[in-house]
């Protein structure tokens, strides 16, 4: 569905029923991503960087995320990732499908975590 600007964008269609009885709609628009785990630390600016040209139209940054996956995910240990945001799910898909698959890359990728 398109945005203020007209540009197509992700979104989420929510259907409600109101106290009296009555349907309405609210339409949110969202930024589908995923992250990205490299095996070089030193090296998460410049796969930002290439990720941002090679795939047009997605949105690259560097967070620091707390890895719920570890056996001591309570101590706040948190790890950089690079978050990869796009502004269609279609655009998701077909990026993450490159990466995982090795075609688009000089990089060596660790994962491609999913976008919990």
């Amino acid at each position: 569905m398109p945005d203020g600007n007209g540009i197509e964008k992700a979104g989420l269609d929510l259907y409600f029923i109101d106290r009296d009885g009555e349907n309405f709609k609210a339409s949110v628009l969202y930024d589908p991503y995923f992250f990205v785990d490299i095996n070089d630390p030193s090296r998460y600016a410049e796969v930002a960087n290439y990720l941002a040209r090679k795939f047009e139209g997605c949105f690259t940054s560097i967070v620091e995320r707390e890895d719920l996956d570890l056996a001591n995910h309570l101590s706040g240990l948190k790890r950089k990732l690079i978050k990869i945001a796009f502004n269609t799910v279609g655009d998701l898909v077909e990026t993450k499908n490159k990466l995982r698959y090795g075609h688009a890359l000089i990089f060596h990728i660790c994962a491609v975590l999913p976008f919990n």
